[in-house]
């Protein structure tokens, strides 16, 4: 592949973009007639032309997503490092093993994959074409839903459906007024604490995560567990240090302050609830 240019082994997108362009952060351009065009021939010579016409999701497009109280674009990358370039950099083994982005309803369709990996080839040779397209439809989507409610009205994005990319460091240009974006994160709060006010983010938990990893999640922002049980097979838990809330209901995590437990039912084709990525025991150690 071509990012064999970098001499290494899936390297990030960041470290991908950063080889090729010899930039850090992605400016968008002027003409959006242009990037659009470059994306229709891309997608032409990827055999993408007839389907997977936007890079963006619409809110109607994704089942958790439609649910929230804002209409919600998502972006659908390649997950993991299954394009050759790592989209995940702080994912684990057992993370990758299991991931839904690639073990879950439609995304376990090869087709439904390729379309994800052109995208995510699309992102990494072309970034600011990419950026650009991504920066209008959001700037329409809320033109759009301005005229329809009002003024003082918002719209959401979510630009990390199945991929953990840095965009307050990549494209900060993205981050407009009267958008409430939010992602889940496996990074270390720490590494993701310098973004912009309107960029909300779950941290997730895996099998590495120790109570203190916990702790300091939960001062940071909202956490995200894995639960045992498939959705509906078990009432919702409790915790004596923290509250609990379903987050299965909607995916408006937007919505969620710090210090709240986001409970997620056992999802995909892999996850077994066996599997070390059950962290059910952490709600009964959780302190702060």
């Amino acid at each position: 592949m071509r990012n064999k240019l970098l001499a290494l082994p899936n390297p990030s997108l960041e470290q991908t973009i950063k080889g090729l362009h010899g930039f850090d952060v992605i400016e968008p351009l002027d003409d959006i007639d242009k990037c659009r065009q470059l994306w229709a021939n891309y997608r032409e010579a990827n055999e993408l032309s007839a389907i997977a016409t936007d890079i963006l999701t619409s809110p109607s497009g994704n089942q958790k997503i439609s649910k929230n109280s804002l209409p919600t674009w998502s972006l659908s990358l390649a997950a993991s490092d299954s394009s050759g370039i790592d989209l995940c950099p702080w994912s684990t083994a057992e993370c990758e093993t299991i991931c839904l982005g690639l073990h879950s309803g439609r995304n376990e369709f090869e087709n439904i994959q390729n379309v994800q990996r052109v995208r995510t080839w699309f992102l990494t040779y072309h970034p600011r074409e990419f950026v650009t397209i991504v920066k209008f439809k959001l700037e329409r989507a809320l033109r759009n839903r301005r005229r329809a409610v009002g003024p003082r009205s918002f719209v959401a994005a979510r630009l990390n459906a199945y991929s953990d990319i840095r965009w307050e460091r990549l494209a900060p240009c993205l981050f407009m007024s009267g958008i409430r974006f939010y992602d889940y994160t496996k990074a270390p709060p720490k590494v993701r604490n310098n973004r912009p006010a309107n960029y909300h983010l779950t941290y997730s938990i895996n099998e590495k995560t120790t109570e203190r990893g916990l702790a300091e999640r939960l001062s940071a922002g909202p956490v995200a567990i894995v639960g045992a049980y498939r959705k509906g097979q078990a009432p919702l838990p409790t915790s004596p240090h923290a509250p609990v809330i379903d987050g299965d209901k909607t995916d408006a995590r937007y919505r969620d302050s710090a210090g709240v437990i986001v409970y997620l039912s056992r999802k995909g084709s892999k996850l077994k609830a066996t599997s070390p990525f059950i962290r059910e025991d952490l709600l009964k150690r959780v302190t702060i």
